[in-house]
């Protein structure tokens, strides 16, 4: 019951955060991002394959990125940095309030990066606390029906998993190049 209430209050505090009028949004597509940070959860169906494929096509259009997943113990930290070119954080890094709590959360969330792309499919409170804190000029991720924090929003009803998800992103992302 008191974590169910904390999670309420905490989406309260993400949704005034989001709306904050402060926030300059500016698209960026692969012609134009120069840096990408990417959002993803290791539990999603073919997680670490979609993301491994995203960092590809980003750094073959001359996109430098930095990879940041959700894990859900420092066991599983250790584990998956060994198999991945990601940082990993778990929920105990971000306070109640959603503010992440370590040097190299904040360091993620201020950078100013061109592109921040979510390709996680579960609405975990850690990731959204990080989607809404970055200070990213265009941020994209999958149409979540209640807690929408995104610039573009992909939807993915039809298919809710990871794989289509970057799918997607890289799709979209590609014909606003062709429209630009």
């Amino acid at each position: 019951m008191f974590k169910k209430a904390l999670q309420t209050v905490t989406l309260k505090r993400l949704h005034k955060r989001y709306r904050n009028p402060g926030r300059n949004v500016l698209v960026n597509t692969f012609n134009t991002a120069k840096s990408a940070a990417i959002l993803w959860y290791p539990e999603d169906d073919g997680a670490m394959e979609s993301y491994e494929h995203m960092r590809k096509v980003l750094t073959e259009h001359g996109i430098s990125t930095r990879g940041l997943a959700l894990v859900d113990s420092a066991d599983e930290k250790e584990t998956f940095s060994k198999a991945s070119h990601s940082r990993f954080f778990t929920g105990k890094e971000i306070d109640w309030k959603g503010n992440p709590k370590s040097d190299d959360l904040k360091s993620f969330t201020d950078t100013q990066f061109d592109l921040l792309l979510d390709l996680s499919i579960s609405e975990l409170i850690p990731l959204q606390s990080i989607l809404v804190n970055s200070a990213a000029s265009f941020k994209v991720g999958w149409k979540e029906p209640e807690n929408n924090f995104y610039d573009l929003t992909v939807e993915i009803s039809g298919k809710k998993n990871c794989r289509y998800l970057t799918e997607q992103i890289i799709h979209y992302l590609e014909y606003i190049n062709r429209k630009g």
